[in-house]
């Protein structure tokens, strides 16, 4: 709820408070859940979707055989894992604007999470991993008071249009403050 900052996670069959997972390419989970989703957004709440990408990420590496550094946002980001998580992240992306397209809703993805390298933390360079630094909340505002479902991936760029891994959870509590 983006007035009073409180932020709600959603399973796949709608409790909220537990984290959803598990998700396959093939199972389309998404679509069913955006049924759910267009209700909430339909009601007095103004809604901004944020969603991870860590299963989606692990799968691809199975998938191509890669060793990902990182799977949450929270690790070292290598430049394999990041174009995993690039590729997870928009695929995953586009799935929630199908099936918000599907329940009449209209959505868009953007740029709105600026971020900066996490740097060197104990001596290891977190390479790709970044650090929300703010929110571009009047570009969220604007979309919402359109009537357009912000969806947000768990990616940041920085003021040279330079992508990191960010940790979705993050990014939900910098959207919510």
């Amino acid at each position: 709820d983006v007035a009073t900052g409180q932020v709600t996670r959603l399973t796949a069959d709608g409790h909220a408070g537990k984290e959803y997972h598990k998700h396959s390419y093939n199972d389309h989970a998404v679509v069913p859940r955006a049924g759910l989703i267009a209700r909430i957004c339909l009601s007095k709440f103004l809604v901004a979707l944020v969603h991870g990408a860590s299963a989606q990420i692990k799968a691809l590496a199975e998938e191509q055989k890669i060793k990902a550094s990182d799977f949450d946002g929270t690790g070292v980001t290598d430049s394999e894992t990041l174009k995993l998580a690039l590729t997870a992240a928009t695929r995953l992306t586009h799935e929630m604007l199908e099936g918000l397209s599907a329940n009449d809703l209209r959505a868009a993805c953007s740029n709105a999470i600026i971020a900066h390298p996490m740097g060197i933390l104990h001596g290891v360079d977190h390479l790709f991993t970044g650090k929300v630094e703010r929110v571009d909340t009047e570009l969220l505002q604007t979309l919402l008071n359109q009537g357009i479902v912000p969806v947000v991936p768990p990616l940041g760029f920085d003021g040279d249009g330079k992508t990191y891994r960010v940790n979705a959870d993050s990014v939900a509590v910098a959207i919510a403050d």
